[in-house]
């Protein structure tokens, strides 16, 4: 990541509605996928990313509140340089969850309090390198583990498309012994873990009037995604067991990409909303298609929650774009209504409402 981001872009109109937006907000809540440090050393594993440590005085110029750090990138270069990120991060009054010396520390949540309102954030990792998940006597990062498995006989579902087809019986019945079939891949949450991250939704509940959960989950860069709509099957399964516990929002990233939107007991459920501020390299990706645009790596969303003395009032989705430089800025027009559209299309299956009036799109969680 560069250095001093933010003055390049106070210094451009184009930006100052993204920067307004972040001005104005009683709490600014988001994920920090990269360590900013100057000691320690990559570790092995694929997919290094650094920043200098001196970002931290972007973030809190910036207007940054709070930070979730459960992702795979906080050990990148180690345990020292998560600690001085900390320690930079706690000098400079950003609030952090997600990681810590031990599962407990790692576990433990943030509240802020603003106009009255309590407002606490957890922070938790289904994307977890080796060595990275904290635990009684590790430091690390929140984890909820996933189990993959490969289910390799046939849907009927697969066999009744393809006999509707061809209505020659033993050519679609022949798909059960068809070398080469590509298996289901099913995914679960360990239960553990699981029953571990209610019981801290259920305590935070407790003491905050509304529970934001960060979940770092799924697949980046549709890489390797064999769902119409991007998701592994984990996700809604774990999304509605969060809700379920007491949470009001689910706040996901990791994929870079946006997801769908699904409101789940009136509760909202953000699958991913992509990226915010970046590295000017964007990785490969699949071709684009109808359904994936080639402008869509550069689309992202900003969730603006509204507040009343009785609950959410309004949750606002805010369409961004990053440009080549890697700094977000307010999509407007045609391509603003494009994004959104864009996230119907992918929140569709979940009949999600996302109106679009006066210029602005929001969901509708009363559905």
């Amino acid at each position: 990541m560069r250095r001093k981001f933010i003055d390049k872009m106070r210094g451009d109109p184009k930006y100052s509605e993204f920067l307004k937006i972040f001005g104005d907000a009683d709490i600014t809540f988001g994920n920090l996928e990269v360590i900013l440090c100057t000691q320690g050393g990559p570790t092995r594993k694929p997919g290094i990313v650094k920043g200098d440590i001196t970002l931290v005085d972007d973030l809190a110029s910036l207007g940054v509140d709070v930070v979730s750090l459960a992702n795979n990138h906080t050990l990148d270069y180690g345990y020292g340089a998560l600690f001085e990120m900390l320690q930079a991060l706690d000098h400079k009054g950003i609030k952090h969850v997600g990681a810590g010396k031990n599962i407990e520390e790692a576990d433990k949540e943030v509240v802020v309090e603003v106009q009255g309102k309590k407002i606490g954030f957890l922070s938790f990792s289904c994307s977890i390198p080796e060595g990275f998940a904290a635990g009684l006597e590790r430091s690390g990062i929140a984890p909820i583990h996933v189990r993959t498995a490969y289910q390799v006989e046939y849907p009927r579902s697969i066999v009744s498309r393809v006999a509707q087809e061809h209505s020659e019986a033993p050519f679609y019945q022949s798909l059960l012994d068809e070398p080469g079939f590509p298996p289901i891949i099913r995914t679960f949450p360990v239960v553990e873990d699981v029953q571990r991250v209610e019981k801290r939704i259920k305590d935070v509940k407790g003491i905050a009037d509304f529970v934001i959960v960060s979940l770092h989950w799924g697949i980046a860069y549709y890489v390797g995604a064999t769902t119409h709509d991007w998701l592994c099957e984990y996700q809604p399964v774990l999304g509605h067991a969060i809700i379920d516990a007491g949470a009001d929002l689910v706040f996901g990233h990791h994929a870079h990409r946006i997801h769908a939107v699904e409101v789940y007991k009136k509760k909202p459920i953000l699958y991913s909303v992509g990226n915010c501020i970046t590295t000017p390299k964007f990785p490969a990706r699949k071709p684009a298609t109808p359904q994936l645009p080639d402008k869509a790596k550069f689309w992202n969303l900003i969730i603006r929650v509204k507040l009343s003395k009785d609950g959410v009032n309004k949750i606002d989705i805010v369409p961004i774009i990053i440009d080549k430089k890697g700094c977000p800025y307010i999509a407007g027009g045609e391509e603003k209504r494009k994004i959104i559209d864009y996230v119907r299309g992918l929140s569709s299956p979940f009949e999600t409402v996302i109106t679009y009036e006066k210029d602005e799109a929001a969901i509708q969680a009363e559905q």
